[in-house]
């Protein structure tokens, strides 16, 4: 962890890293803001996160999220690890997800680039 690191950790199924360093989301009246919040994957590519979830209405829950990648990988196994699926997934995406909490919608686009390559077997 180097010294802009303060949050670090591992998904374990997928054996990736993330790296959250000193950035903020704010909590004000029941509403969690995020203003490029970044997530930084072990190949030091980003995941922006901008919007905002309301929670001022419980049970009534909504989000309005952006969310950006740039070349971040999601997948970086080996068949060792995972017999079904395994390989290396990169992805750069620009995605809004948005309305009900329990049920949100997406909306946008997601690339696979170079340097993915992910084998499924049955």
């Amino acid at each position: 962890m180097n010294n802009k690191e303060k949050i670090r950790g591992k998904i374990v199924p997928l054996n990736v890293w993330r790296f959250i360093s000193d950035d903020k989301i704010i909590i004000k009246d029941n509403i969690v803001l995020f203003n490029n919040f970044t997530i930084i994957d072990s190949l030091s590519n980003p995941t922006k996160v901008n919007g905002k979830i309301n929670l001022s209405d419980p049970g009534n829950e909504t989000v309005d999220i952006q969310l950006n990648t740039q070349n971040v990988r999601l997948l970086h196994t080996s068949e060792k690890d995972n017999k079904g699926f395994h390989g290396t997934l990169l992805v750069s995406s620009d995605l809004r997800i948005y309305g009900d909490l329990k049920s949100p919608s997406i909306k946008g686009n997601i690339n696979l680039d170079k340097g993915t390559n992910l084998t499924y077997q049955r």
